[in-house]
């Protein structure tokens, strides 16, 4: 069993077309993926069709349930620039792109013949935790707590990560659409012009996690930020323009 893991495609429809035709030539058996959607870049709405296409099973990440609960933002950011962009995708979809978000759960398990792997957006108690390779062991008991699973898959830092903690193993496949060179809760991330994802390989008794990327073309990437109407679009521009890999405020 080959399964591929995706995360955090923030609309950057570019880069999740490079990384599924990566998948599609490994020959993976199933692609899940870790949510965040639709917010922050150029194309909420060929985005998620594309997952809807390709019936990819999503859970819910912190910007999905921004999409189907507004009221939820306050509790993540109070920058203007995220709120007019989380609005402005929200506005470009239909009732049933918000009913696909709306479907999508916390947590999915998968079951392998010697592993059970949990998939989660933040932590299996919140899609809106942070589990870094310097998260403490009391913390990280706490976001684990109830959780039974030998291998936990979670996303959200935007952090490719392999970690080892009590006998089980933490993923984070990182992010398919803005890819952060490291993770910093009071500076602008530093974006890289990569898409990121994992492969998880399960035979018999062995299991096996490969870290993956595939560089994208910035040329691309700035005309489609160009043409949108996404009002955080300007940073985009702005990046790929200038090669200064500076957001503000995600």
């Amino acid at each position: 069993m080959r399964i591929g893991i995706i995360s955090d495609i923030h609309a950057n429809l570019i880069a999740l077309e490079d990384v599924l035709n990566d998948l599609d030539a490994l020959k993976v058996d199933k692609i899940l993926c870790l949510g965040d959607i639709t917010t922050l870049g150029p194309s909420p709405v060929e985005t998620i069709e594309l997952l809807m296409e390709r019936e990819i099973d999503c859970v819910l990440g912190n910007h999905d349930e921004f999409m189907i609960n507004p009221a939820k933002i306050k509790e993540y950011t109070s920058a203007r620039p995220i709120i007019n962009a989380v609005d402005w995708a929200r506005n470009k979809l239909s009732k049933h792109h918000l009913g696909f978000i709306s479907d999508c759960k916390p947590t999915i398990d998968v079951l392998l013949p010697s592993h059970v792997i949990t998939l989660c957006h933040g932590s299996p108690k919140n899609h809106m935790h942070n589990i870094l390779h310097t998260t403490s062991s009391g913390r990280l008991d706490k976001m684990l707590f109830g959780c039974k699973s030998d291998v936990i898959i979670a996303g959200h830092t935007h952090i490719q990560m392999l970690r080892q903690y009590n006998g089980r193993y933490i993923v984070n496949p990182g992010s398919v659409g803005l890819p952060f060179k490291k993770f910093t809760d009071n500076a602008p991330p530093e974006i890289m012009i990569k898409a990121e994802f994992a492969i998880i390989e399960n035979y018999g008794k062995k299991i096996s996690f490969t870290l993956c990327h595939t560089l994208l073309d910035s040329e691309k990437l700035h005309k489609a930020a160009a043409v949108s109407g996404n009002p955080f679009c300007k940073n985009l521009i702005d990046h790929y323009t200038t090669k200064k890999h500076y957001y503000t405020g995600i």
